[in-house]
């Protein structure tokens, strides 16, 4: 039993937290329970309480915790004797653990065994500096240490082997780091504490004890790890089959990562990296209240916690919590669901959601899980087999809170994305009337992204294109074109007298929400095209197509992640007045149709809207003078406009019908600089700077606004090329 138990401590074990937080509650109110009949082991000569008063005690009281780890390794241990001894290991004012005296264990890889204050860190190595002054100061020498670095494998395995020998003499020392050696370390802010090698019948390999050492993150090193490729994560969880098919994926990877390790030291360093790739929550295998676990079906320690290891691990494990509406355990319903078929099976239970503060107990958990054995080889040859259960599972989410969610976010982003559709139209409309009125309206001009031709453009941008992040929406953004139908060499008369065609494309950014709530970051893409005629030589009206499409990526205080996406098609008409002294006012109205769809880890949900816009500005100059800048006119000008934007969803299954209000108030300066060329055309930098004022639905403020813009103009040849950019 006791090699058995050991080697069920070098896997490590995951359990789920809702199954245990009952046990972790008596825990703190009862210290560590005992099963009735088992004999609790003698507190260590010193305690950890004894340290905290006389600190010179710390070498006594690591060498009286290594004799007890030694006697549990050769007298008979059962696995209640072992779970009661893992208890008290991380009982907080208990005999082994008080304030910063506490207990760390060291594989001879320098890797963390076990963390009595933080189990969290276990699994992780501590850096080569640290280690290597350890091993030092237990009179490790030095010509070892720099094999164990080195990069031929051949001095490596001299290296570790002569390691393990003087590991194997059981050496003791007190060591400190905090003291630089010139010329070899600077010194180490707070590794200091007392080493203690020790072998046990189970352990095969030496360990180390560490006393003292309050060692934190900052002493780990960076790990790459391997999550292997999982086909499904457990973001992706959200039913039967997908909790089934993660469960499957996982189990797999596990059995990859043990592959070759055939005795437990082997089997204890694969799973140490396996669980370090398990735990992260940045990786695959976590997402929410999504993780996995794996639980001994003979000792029921919980040793290792994928989620909050540090409050569950080398906690007893116990049928305590029940069901709040059968009633039943939910332990007994996982282990009777393990072991339903040889693939396992599920499990259906009411339980609150530790780790969300906003659910309610009337939740259903949907749980798998799958038993399997896991056999290795002992030092002696003897096979240990450890019965296992993985699994994992998930809140199913009510229906209404589904909806209420994927309402709130529609609420929240829709709002963002009308106005800068609206900028959009706006933008494209009142710069087109400024450039009719002019005192020399362009009569054909082209752009693709700021180049005079497609080819020049796809040339600028190749290294996005070799690279593979080429955006067409970028390439659309600085893009545009006028032509003049009744221009000479279009052939243009009758119907075609004084019509002007005109497009622009567009393409902008937005963000916004928090952490706390729902934070999203999106983009709208656009194109105009337009078409207009002057009815005067002040007057020009038009009407113009708009296209546009916004996504934005949005996440919430739940975990809860996903797209929401709206495409809408709009017709805008528009009027222009150039006003005596170049004042130009102008006006346009706007309807449009589309959809506005949310993708998340539920489904999709998708509703038709139509939105409503009116819009009006008014631009003009302040100044102008030829002798500020040498070399041509310089001006300032304002630039005014407000805009106001509704749409209204028809609503769908879980999408509720509503109304959206949105408008934007700008006040601009913009300041410009014509400079003559020598070819006759012009080269005119601007940049522009004010305010904006966003109100109605969504998030509203102040806000400073900032742009500029370059513009190439050639009257000859009625060629215009302008970029601009705005913050």
């Amino acid at each position: 039993m006791p090699a058995a138990v050991m080697t069920l401590m070098a896997f490590g074990l995951f359990v789920l937290a809702d199954v245990t937080s009952g046990a972790q509650t008596a825990l703190a109110q009862e210290g560590c329970p005992l099963t009735p009949g088992v004999s609790p082991p003698p507190d260590p000569i010193v305690t950890a309480q004894d340290v905290e008063e006389d600190p010179a005690r710390l070498g006594q009281f690591a060498l009286a915790v290594r004799a007890q780890f030694k006697s549990q390794g050769t007298e008979t241990v059962s696995a209640e004797q072992l779970a009661y001894a893992g208890c008290r290991l991380r009982l907080e004012g208990g005999p082994l653990r008080s304030g910063s005296t506490y207990i760390v264990t060291l594989t001879p890889d320098g890797r963390v065994f076990l963390h009595s204050k933080d189990m969290s860190l276990s699994a992780s190595s501590l850096k080569p500096a640290i280690y290597g002054g350890i091993l030092s100061a237990l009179g490790v020498p030095q010509m070892v240490l720099a094999g164990l670095a080195s990069p031929d494998p051949a001095i490596v395995s001299r290296a570790q082997s002569a390691l393990l020998q003087r590991l194997g003499r059981e050496p003791h020392a007190e060591f400190d780091l905090t003291r630089p050696v010139p010329g070899v370390r600077p010194g180490i802010p707070g590794v200091r504490g007392y080493a203690a090698a020790y072998v046990t019948a189970n352990t095969e390999q030496p360990r180390l004890l560490l006393a003292g050492f309050d060692l934190d993150a900052s002493h780990l090193r960076d790990e790459v790890i391997d999550y292997g490729n999982p086909a499904i994560t457990a973001r992706d969880v959200v039913d039967r089959a997908t909790l089934k098919q993660f469960v499957t994926e996982a189990l797999r990877f596990l059995g990859e990562a043990l592959r070759g390790a055939d005795t437990t030291a082997e089997s204890r360093a694969a799973f140490a990296k396996a669980r370090l790739a398990l735990r992260d929550p940045n990786g695959p295998w976590r997402h929410g209240s999504v993780y996995l676990y794996l639980l001994d079906r003979t000792s029921n320690i919980i040793v290792v916690h994928g989620a909050f290891p540090d409050r569950f691990e080398l906690r007893p494990l116990a049928p305590t919590v029940r069901d709040v509406v059968t009633g039943e355990y939910v332990l007994l319903q996982v282990l009777e669901a393990a072991s339903s078929s040889p693939e396992g099976g599920f499990v259906e239970y009411y339980f609150d959601d530790p780790a969300d503060d906003t659910d309610s107990a009337d939740i259903p958990k949907l749980g798998y899980a799958r038993e399997f054995v896991r056999t290795t080889i002992a030092g002696d040859g003897t096979e240990i087999s450890t019965n296992l259960v993985i699994g994992s599972g998930v809140y199913l989410r009510a229906p209404e809170t589904t909806a209420a969610d994927q309402n709130a976010v529609v609420e929240a982003i829709l709002p963002q994305m009308m106005r800068a559709m609206t900028a959009s139209t706006v933008d494209a409309v009142s710069s087109r009337i400024e450039r009719a009125t002019s005192e020399t309206p362009p009569s054909r001009e082209l752009s693709f992204a700021g180049a005079t031709s497609l080819p020049d453009a796809l040339l600028a941008n190749r290294h996005a294109l070799e690279g593979g992040s080429f955006d067409l929406g970028r390439l659309l953004a600085g893009s545009s074109f006028t032509l003049a139908l009744d221009a000479a060499d279009t052939g243009g008369s009758g119907l075609l007298r004084n019509l002007t065609l005109w497009g622009s494309g567009d393409h902008r950014n937005f963000s916004g929400g928090s952490q706390d709530a729902l934070a999203y970051d999106g983009d709208v893409t656009s194109a105009n095209l337009g078409v207009d005629t002057k009815l005067g030589a002040d007057v020009l009206a038009g009407v113009s197509v708009g296209r546009a499409r916004g996504t934005a990526d949005y996440s919430d205080s739940n975990a809860i992640s996903g797209e929401l996406t709206t495409n809408v098609t709009s017709i805008n008409p528009y009027v222009g007045w150039r006003a005596p002294g170049g004042m130009n006012l102008w006006a346009t109205v706007g309807y449009g149709s589309g959809e506005v769809e949310v993708d998340d880890s539920t489904g999709t949900q998708a509703s038709d809207l139509t939105q409503q816009m009116a819009a009006a500005g008014v631009s003009g100059p302040l100044v102008a003078s030829d002798e500020l800048i040498a070399g041509g006119t310089t001006s300032l000008r304002v630039k005014g406009e407000t805009a106001f934007t509704r749409a209204e969803l028809d609503g769908s299954e879980a999408l509720e019908s509503m109304t959206l209000n949105a408008n934007r108030h700008r006040l601009m300066l913009e300041g410009s600089h014509v400079r003559d060329l020598a070819s006759g055309a012009t080269l005119t930098p601007l940049i522009e700077i004010g305010v904006r004022n966003d109100g109605g639905d969504g998030e509203t403020g102040t806000s400073v606004e900032a742009g500029g813009g370059l513009r190439y103009a050639d009257q000859a040849t009625g060629l215009t090329v302008e970029t601009r950019a705005r913050t």
